[in-house]
């Protein structure tokens, strides 16, 4: 399954939760809205990450899992693109590769980290 495939995924699921509490009244309308606002907001970073059209693989300065693993290896984001999608979690011809995943991500929960500890001291503060 694509990462991106999986995020959808993943997020439907969320989206369905949200839908069950809300239908059971388990939550009202307004803490719905919220949880899916903050579901959309949470899931943002991750699907800008795993995007690989044209225009964003062209960008030097791109911050996406093609262009964290192409500069690791000093490949195109295109070769790193066509990597990945040819990879398979596990293989053993492919460690370099899932190592290069996981750093990347390690990167991008840093980022979130920083961000979320900016909105809880923002939201303190007020």
């Amino acid at each position: 399954m694509s990462l991106k495939h999986q995020i959808r995924v993943e997020s439907g699921t969320c989206k369905e939760i949200i839908a069950s509490g809300l239908a059971t009244g388990v939550i009202t309308p307004e803490q719905a809205t919220g949880l899916s606002e903050a579901l959309e907001a949470a899931i943002a970073p991750s699907l800008g990450w795993v995007e690989d059209d044209a225009a964003r693989l062209a960008d030097p300065d791109g911050v996406t899992v093609y262009h964290d693993v192409a500069r690791a290896l000093s490949i195109t984001t295109l070769e790193a693109r066509r990597r990945l999608q040819e990879s398979a979690p596990g293989a053993t011809d492919n460690e370099v590769i899932e190592d290069l995943i996981w750093r990347s991500a390690r990167r991008l929960d840093s980022v979130r980290a920083r961000d979320l500890t900016h909105v809880i001291h923002t939201a303190s503060a007020s």
